[in-house]
């Protein structure tokens, strides 16, 4: 452990000096969403081992355990300490900050309950971050059953939530897709105060034409409600193997950052010896992009 972090920092502050002197970004971040196998250790240090083999390609590792983002909407599960740190012990060592997802909900109905004790559940967080030393949280909410358009509705929830935790020291950031009226209000979402939106429409699968242009609207309408990108996070999708290749994944982030991209968002890392997900050729894109060269 004390071997990854030495070399962890020793990257990290390579990064920073090549930033300051203008070699690198000192704003580009990656974040990755990996879902946390239960108890499966050995899963949880296969992937923990891809990590440390591309240190500075992680800027965040948002991770999804699912007793602590229940469709109830309840974080009892995170009370059970020795069930989080079967996995916790195996991330934390890799000192990057860790964003667990607390909001993994399909149901509009359920969501709009907790709406009503914003406060409460912000005080609840804090409390679960302080504990286990987390950066802050993400919400993966994605209306379905029933839909929900009420996008104003969410962005004052957010707000409530991320002024308790920013407070605090904390995060907040959520996943969006133009296909929810709840989520497709980019501007109003981001004027919660967030650190990121992070669009799911952008994982690939459609038509590159149709993918550039729902890069442009989210990026411009982001921009144009808040005067910047940096909340403008772009998630990319991995596991569509048959879609992504070395080079329309290098042509879609050079688009991104055309737009003053400046986070990605990979969905999601996933090391089985089945699935594989980033394939090889992501590491030298992805490398590129943080060094600037895309």
């Amino acid at each position: 452990k004390a071997t990854v972090s030495v070399l962890y920092w020793k990257m990290k502050t390579a990064l920073l000096l090549s930033c300051l002197v203008g070699v690198v970004s000192c704003s580009r971040t990656i974040n990755w969403y990996i879902t946390i196998d239960g108890p499966n250790a050995t899963q949880n240090e296969v992937n923990a081992a891809a990590v440390k083999e591309h240190l500075p390609l992680f800027s965040q590792l948002q991770l999804a355990w699912r007793p602590g983002m229940p469709e109830t909407g309840s974080l009892a599960g995170w009370d059970n300490e020795a069930a989080v740190n079967t996995w916790l012990d195996i991330y934390k060592p890799l000192n990057i900050p860790i964003i667990p997802v607390v909001v993994n909900m399909v149901n509009g109905t359920t969501m709009h309950t907790m709406y009503k004790d914003p406060t409460g559940y912000g005080k609840q967080l804090v409390t679960i971050g302080k504990k286990y030393g987390f950066a802050g949280f993400n919400f993966d909410y994605e209306p379905q059953k029933p839909t929900d358009t009420d996008a104003e509705a969410y962005a004052g929830f957010l707000k409530a939530v991320n002024d308790i935790l920013v407070a605090e020291g904390f995060t907040l950031s959520v996943w969006v897709a133009s296909w929810s009226g709840a989520l497709n209000k980019y501007g109003v979402l981001a004027g919660s105060g967030i650190q990121y939106l992070q669009d799911m429409e952008t994982y690939g699968g459609q038509p590159m034409p149709t993918m550039l242009q729902i890069l442009k609207t989210y990026v411009t309408t982001i921009k144009d409600a808040t005067g910047s990108t940096a909340q403008a996070g772009v998630g990319l999708g991995p596991f569509h193997t048959t879609y992504w290749n070395a080079t329309n994944a290098r042509s879609f982030i050079h688009n991104a950052t055309s737009l003053g991209v400046t986070s990605l968002d990979i969905f999601r890392l996933l090391m089985d010896g089945v699935n594989d997900w980033p394939a090889p050729y992501w590491w030298p894109i992805l490398e590129d992009f943080m060094n600037g060269k895309i």
